[in-house]
């Protein structure tokens, strides 16, 4: 288990500058592995997945068990790629019921907070809303600053999804205050990429705009790698919100091949859809077939289509006009 937490909280501080995370994880007395190039890191982890999830499972009960939640809560990748979703759910769960018996108010709280996640990605938003619920009571439990700020903005993208912009918006700003206090900077500059989302929902484009713009400045000032895209990726959708279509398709076209390097297929694949949407919407429609495809069709991407199909009815008059939905679930963690 030292082994395992050591070295995917090595990946996990490599892949994310200024992300203090790592700084409150259980201590472990025995070294992982050290990798100096993020392709080595992602290889490993991406190969050792299987493996790393057979020992969280065997972790469930004992002393080991606070490791084991926090070895969940630094492997995200595994999530975020697509490549091991119902891997990670599956252990997840079973990490949870164990946390509830033992009474371990930090640990519960932890994994109730990609649990948010999952059921959102599955399409199952009232599952989501229950998991959002129960991972803000914990942090008045443990003081937990890492559990504090994810809790609310996992809270805030799964009230944007809902339509509720305005409770979104007050948790959102509350995890941005939340990583501030943590000094957590890679966490606060994905809050402006997820506040630049909403203000899409809520048709406010020129501060979506600067939003976005903000939160891509900050991520290369740290010198972030993976979540640069991220950056790229919110920047792209709020331009061609705002008619910029050029623009937009230089900054998604900057996104995708950071998001191939490192192995996110899932989002490599999204950021192709939300390329081929803005040529679709500003008229263009014979375009070569991108040599990518995601390893699954997330069902979320369904509960926005209905509004990708509106917003399009809608700009008819106006083709240059982004596309209103369609957007995948925001960053859901820093």
């Amino acid at each position: 288990m030292d082994f395992y937490l050591a070295t995917t909280a090595h990946i996990h501080a490599m892949q994310r500058p200024d992300d203090t995370t790592c700084d409150h994880l259980q201590p472990t007395q025995w070294p992982g592995l050290a990798f100096d190039h993020p392709e080595p890191a992602l290889q490993w982890l991406f190969t050792e997945a299987e493996t790393l999830f057979a020992c969280v499972g065997a972790s469930a009960h004992g002393p080991a068990l606070r490791r084991a939640v926090d070895l969940m809560f630094v492997a995200e990748d595994l999530v975020e790629s697509g490549s091991a979703v119902q891997q990670y759910a599956q252990v997840n769960a079973r990490l949870l019921v164990a946390a509830e018996r033992a009474g371990d108010a930090r640990s519960t709280g932890r994994l109730y907070c990609p649990m948010v996640h999952l059921h959102v990605m599955a399409g199952r938003l009232p599952e989501a809303e229950h998991a959002a619920q129960a991972a803000r009571r914990f942090p008045l439990r443990c003081s937990d600053p890492v559990l504090t700020a994810q809790a609310l903005n996992e809270s805030g993208i799964l009230a944007s999804m809902q339509h509720r912009y305005t409770e979104a918006e007050h948790y959102l700003l509350q995890a941005l205050d939340a990583y501030r206090r943590y000094g957590n900077r890679n966490g606060c500059a994905n809050m402006l990429g997820n506040l630049s989302r909403l203000c899409l929902d809520t048709d406010r484009f020129t501060e979506a705009v600067s939003l976005a713009e903000q939160c891509l400045a900050a991520l290369r000032s740290i010198g972030a790698t993976l979540r640069l895209a991220n950056g790229h990726y919110s920047l792209g959708l709020a331009l061609a919100q705002a008619g910029r279509t050029d623009d937009a398709l230089e900054q998604l076209a900057r996104a995708w091949p950071i998001y191939q390097s490192h192995r996110h297929r899932l989002w490599e694949a999204l950021t192709y859809w939300r390329m081929a949407d803005v040529h679709l919407t500003a008229g263009r429609r014979a375009l070569p077939r991108p040599a990518v495809s995601s390893p699954w069709s997330p069902p979320w991407a369904s509960i926005r289509r209905s509004r990708c199909r509106r917003s399009r009815a809608s700009a008819s008059d106006s083709p240059s006009a982004a596309s209103e939905g369609g957007f995948p679930p925001p960053t859901s963690s820093a």
